[in-house]
């Protein structure tokens, strides 16, 4: 029942859609429209899909990949347009967007919000922000929200420099960390702490992903190793059963060791007694408050590259943190790139229409 709902919904859409096709698949225009207002007379309900990424590192990174001709996509052919075409006054956090008349692609950084700062990862303040970058006030909700950023794998096997595609998630807090406030904002929006949530229309997106499955020798081809412990080949482990963890609450980095493994565990215990099949994805910070933000019903999925194993951040992260960084962020731009540009080029094939 639940793969056929998934299906209808991708077939609504496509029909919904249809009067922005002109016969020919269009590229992504050498100069790009503003986004159309909303409810504005004579013009077409907005298309709005979201990226959101996590720190301005990660932030810095894809826009960086987004912004080279050698990096991109051939067929996507400009940059980003600044956030200062997006509006007269462009919303904190926004970075950039692209625009066709069927479609905005709107880029955010979760440290640049209001009220964010880099000194603690201030999870209360991302509850109470992400459903405004998602959904602005006058805007409509989006079509496909997408999380970017990186995250540590379980694995005993390097998989640092590898990209993890998934469209579920679970949130854990140490109970001695627990925020009260956080807590009972997300259950307001119906997401409970320790439990799977889904997305089955980013399931459904990701389960005949057509943005790599055609192209994923180019895409790897374009991906660097990071100086330590990298894998021996760094790839995309696209899958929608793949589960993005969360460790909430953590202001202190000498908390995430423990953070991380309990949430790890926390995650397996949910996994084993769920009748569908899942596999741990990665273990990070924002990726579960992102889909915690959204619509129910809008497709999500996440994007993130592999920094270091569990446990292992001294050895495989802390000693050259910049480089090890920089490399992995190219490759899940890389990946995030490719995925923009097969959005821009099928607007009638989004999971949802607004």
């Amino acid at each position: 029942m639940r793969k056929l709902s998934a299906i209808v919904a991708l077939l609504t859409v496509a029909l919904v859609l249809q009067g922005c096709r002109t016969g020919v698949q269009p590229a992504a225009p050498a100069v790009q429209p503003r986004p159309p207002a909303v409810g504005q007379a004579g013009q077409a309900k907005e298309m709005r899909v979201v990226v959101i990424a996590n720190t301005k590192a990660e932030a810095d990174g894809l826009m960086a990949v987004l912004a080279c001709a050698d990096v991109r996509p051939r067929s996507l052919k400009t940059a980003p347009q600044p956030p200062e075409k997006y509006s007269q006054s462009p919303p904190q956090g926004l970075r950039g967007f692209y625009a066709t008349p069927c479609v905005t692609v709107e880029f955010w950084c979760v440290w640049e919000l209001p009220g964010a700062t880099e000194l603690i990862d201030g999870t209360l303040n991302k509850v109470n922000q992400l459903p405004l970058a998602i959904q602005p006030p006058g805007k409509a909700a989006p079509a496909m929200v997408v999380a970017f950023g990186t995250a540590a794998g379980h694995w005993e096997t390097s998989y640092n420099g590898s990209v993890v595609v998934g469209s579920a998630v679970l949130l854990h807090s140490l109970p001695s960390l627990e925020d009260k406030e956080v807590t009972k904002a997300l259950a307001r929006r119906g997401v409970a702490l320790d439990s799977i949530i889904e997305s089955e229309a980013g399931w459904a997106f990701l389960d005949k992903p057509d943005f790599f499955s055609e192209r994923h020798a180019e895409i790897e081809a374009k991906f660097l190793k990071p100086p330590l412990n990298p894998a021996a080949d760094p790839v995309v482990l696209l899958s929608p059963n793949r589960l993005g963890l969360g460790s909430i609450n953590v202001t202190h980095a000498s908390d995430y060791a423990r953070a991380d493994k309990e949430t790890l565990d926390v995650a397996l215990g949910a996994i084993s007694k769920n009748p569908k099949t899942f596999e741990v994805g990665g273990v990070e910070t924002t990726h579960g408050l992102i889909r915690a933000s959204c619509p129910k019903d809008v497709p999500f999925i996440y994007v993130t590259g592999v920094t270091n194993r569990l446990g292992y951040f001294p050895m495989e992260l802390a000693p050259r943190k910049t480089a090890q960084h920089v490399a992995v962020i190219n490759n899940a731009g890389v990946v995030t790139a490719y995925l923009v540009d097969w959005i821009l080029s099928n607007p009638t094939l989004h999971p949802r229409s607004p």
